[in-house]
């Protein structure tokens, strides 16, 4: 049974830990849909203390559906001269290697970067450890589900549905969360 009064300050302890570290980054990706076909189209990773570490677009295999280019703005001219998720993986592996990688929305993001390495016949993406912000964010916020087993997730507040403009966001939250 969830207990929003500790949960709250394990959030806060979660958030706080995280900043005093330096081997962690925050990860989000745009992608052509929610669906099992979709692919990632955009990758953004800043580091804790806020540096960009990598903001690139990438050409899917297929066009970007008018209605998801609705919710990111990134258009099929946009992607058309952008490297493929191949020739981008080595650099992201290399990026992620060694680092806790937190996800607002782990669950999709994960998803959707092991789809995009099955699409193109890559091993998938080695994450050596990650934590989901969404989650440690529901917690925070205390809101019980329906249910009442749980916490309501929460948006993002702050984001733009860019990678980068929602990494930054997740790292206005985690200092939030910590009091910074």
């Amino acid at each position: 049974m969830p207990n929003p009064t500790l949960d709250r300050l394990s959030a806060r302890d979660w958030a706080r830990t995280l900043m005093q570290r330096d081997n962690w980054v925050i990860l989000d990706t745009e992608t052509t849909g929610l669906d099992r076909t979709a692919e990632v189209i955009q990758v953004g990773i800043v580091s804790g203390g806020g540096e960009i570490v990598m903001d690139c677009l990438i050409k899917p295999t297929r066009p970007i559906p008018w209605q998801t280019t609705q919710i990111h703005h990134i258009t099929d001219r946009m992607v058309a001269r952008a490297p493929g998720f191949p020739q981008l993986y080595t650099q992201l592996q290399q990026v992620l290697s060694g680092k806790t990688v937190i996800i607002y929305n782990a669950s999709f993001d994960l998803r959707m970067l092991r789809q995009s390495c099955e699409l193109h016949y890559l091993s998938p993406i080695n994450i050596d450890s990650y934590a989901c912000a969404m989650q440690k964010y529901a917690a925070y916020a205390g809101q019980l589900n329906a249910n009442g087993r749980g916490y309501r997730m929460q948006r993002l507040q702050g984001g733009d549905h860019s990678a980068i403009g929602d990494c930054a966001a997740t790292l206005r939250l985690i200092k939030q969360m910590a009091d910074f």
